[in-house]
């Protein structure tokens, strides 16, 4: 299960956050991780500019069409994109597309606009025009068009969206209400990471902050 559910309501229980900025906590007593200064001045950098992107981390999560401009600023360092490792049945991953098409209700060609929606996302033309100028198609079929056409990084990302396709899970659209997750999670990393907040107190702000911009969305 992931951040929210069909019904745009959150998903994520108090307990699996808890476990989640934990395990953060114990990493960076630990040494595993960089110390809260360099974690939080990395918050919102570019790829190029990231740990990973330097040659200062050997691993970081990034998104799928990331895999371009790390390998850009890597140069001859080999990057590979793989599943998390896990001993469960769902590695964690989703299928995140880089963006959705959507319909006005009140088009006064609601027909029309959903055989050209249809056409971009269903039919090989499309794909063979578009490849992954808006992004790899989730679509399987359409990927297995695209993939032959793309370069080699990008074949490589085609490929590991087709994996994930296999093992990981659909997730559904962020709601109305959930723009704010990103900086909200981790403006309380950072209180939690120089002891400000605790664990469980950072989670219960996380909780009732995010559930009252769901229900205002």
């Amino acid at each position: 299960m992931g951040l929210y559910d069909w019904d745009g309501q959150l998903a994520v229980t108090e307990e699996e956050l808890e476990q989640w900025y934990q395990l953060e906590v114990d990493m960076v007593e630990s040494g595993a991780l960089p110390n809260p200064s360099v974690i939080v001045e990395h918050h919102n950098v570019t790829p190029d500019q990231t740990l990973f992107g330097t040659g200062q981390a050997a691993m970081s999560f990034g998104y799928s069409n990331q895999l371009t401009p790390y390998t850009a600023a890597l140069g001859d360092d080999e990057v590979s994109m793989v599943l998390p490792p896990t001993e469960t049945d769902n590695p964690g991953v989703a299928v995140l597309p880089s963006q959705f098409w959507a319909i006005n209700a009140g088009s006064s060609e609601p027909q029309a606009a959903a055989m050209l929606m249809d056409f971009i996302l269903n039919d090989e033309r499309a794909a063979e025009i578009l490849k992954d100028d808006r992004g790899l198609p989730f679509n399987a079929e359409m990927l297995e068009v695209v993939e032959p056409l793309l370069d080699p990084v990008n074949a490589e990302a085609a490929a590991y969206i087709q994996s994930v396709l296999e093992q990981g899970v659909v997730a559904p659209p962020q709601p109305a209400g959930g723009a704010e997750m990103n900086s909200l999670s981790q403006r309380i990393e950072s209180d939690i990471l120089f002891n400000r907040q605790s664990v469980e107190d950072g989670v219960a702000e996380w909780l009732s902050y995010m559930e009252s911009a769901l229900q205002a969305g």
